[in-house]
């Protein structure tokens, strides 16, 4: 599991939404990426696939790929516009 020892890096508000801060330590790409395997596995998407598509660009790539999968779950504080 990502996050250390006191658990994930993000934050669960009313256990329905992830708020993620894009500008702080939880906006890593590879933090990202464990993130978006997690809810793969959870929302029973083929991982392989979602990967695919998140690595294949860059970073806003990554972005607004985990964003078409999951922005009903997810919420990115600090985007840049």
């Amino acid at each position: 599991m990502f996050g250390g020892p006191k658990g994930p890096s993000y934050i669960h508000a009313m256990d329905k939404d992830i708020i993620i801060d894009l500008q702080g330590p939880e906006g890593n790409a590879f933090n990202l990426l464990a993130i978006a395997k997690d809810l793969s596995h959870s929302n029973k998407f083929n991982w392989d696939n979602v990967y695919n598509e998140l690595t294949n660009s860059d970073y806003d790539n990554l972005i607004t790929v985990i964003e078409n999968y999951f922005g009903d779950q997810i919420t990115f504080l600090g985007k840049q516009k």
